[in-house]
């Protein structure tokens, strides 16, 4: 299990391990931890950036070429528990995370994404 009840500094640990040893092969360099972030650089030019605090607070932006896109579950958009922003600054329904999910599946589905259609 990767996340539980475990700080944000040892889940990020944890998360960027799992990252490393699960989609090296499409890291452009290891994944790097700042003081509460993980940045993930692909060989296809996107960068992600994660921030995890529990299982439901959560934000994931990554950037390709000039386009910005993300997911997160800032309480700000009406009925949304998480929400994607989309490369058009559009606010949607978030397809592929889930709050209260165990933080690495929701990781390894957003990466999945990304690494197929990072415009989506």
């Amino acid at each position: 299990m990767i996340g539980g009840t475990a700080s944000a500094p040892s889940l990020h640990f944890n998360l960027g391990e799992a990252i490393d040893r699960t989609f090296g092969e499409y890291l452009e360099h290891a994944v790097t931890h700042s003081q509460d972030a993980l940045l993930v650089k692909f060989r296809n030019g996107v960068t992600l950036e994660i921030r995890y605090a529990d299982r439901d607070a959560y934000a994931m932006f990554w950037q390709c070429d000039d386009v910005v896109l993300g997911i997160d579950t800032a309480p700000v958009h009406a009925g949304l528990s998480s929400h994607l922003h989309d490369g058009a600054c559009q606010v949607l329904t978030d397809p592929f995370s889930s709050p209260g999910a165990e933080p690495w599946d929701n990781v390894q589905r957003v990466i999945g994404n990304i690494l197929h259609s990072p415009l989506l």
